[in-house]
């Protein structure tokens, strides 16, 4: 792979929260790569820190609380393109969580945010695989269909119907 690949590959650590309600926890992005969308909190992986350490450090970032990772929902890839349409390959490694303690407060990364039923969260404008993680997560009985987790194969599964 050449260095100027390597840079377009981007991992990504995310944390679904939920309340006692069944109620999500999302946010309006302020950043990049989703900035302008509801998404699943969570951020960049740095290259001194494990996935699990990303999690719980971007969630304090962005939202002020720190929360204590409760399971692995799975590992999900979006293929998009940059504001210079070069291709980029997000690959997002999505956690549940709860929140230890700390007040949840809006910052320039995450400029709001809301507690929302999962039926009303696929309603928003939300990322594809935002979507897809927040069903898989709730479709927890279901067996696991790697076809689920990238959206060039479900364009190609799609595609040839």
């Amino acid at each position: 792979m050449k260095r100027e690949e390597a840079d377009r590959l981007i991992v990504m650590a995310l944390a679904l929260i939920e309340r006692d309600d069944g109620k999500v926890l999302i946010i309006w992005e302020g950043d990049a790569p989703y900035h302008g969308c509801w998404v699943i909190p969570g951020g960049y992986v740095q290259l001194d820190e494990t996935v699990e350490q990303a999690t719980i450090r971007e969630i304090r970032e962005e939202l002020g609380v720190e929360v204590a990772l409760q399971g692995f929902v799975g590992v999900y890839d979006d293929f998009m393109e940059d504001m210079d349409n070069t291709p980029i390959h997000n690959v997002l490694i999505a956690f549940k969580a709860e929140i230890l303690g700390g007040e949840l407060n809006v910052t320039s990364e995450a400029t709001e945010y809301a507690w929302i039923s999962p039926k009303n969260v696929l309603k928003l404008s939300m990322p594809q695989v935002m979507k897809r993680i927040l069903t898989d997560s709730a479709s927890k009985d279901k067996p696991f269909n790697s076809r689920r987790l990238s959206t060039s194969l479900i364009r190609e599964s799609q595609s040839d119907d």
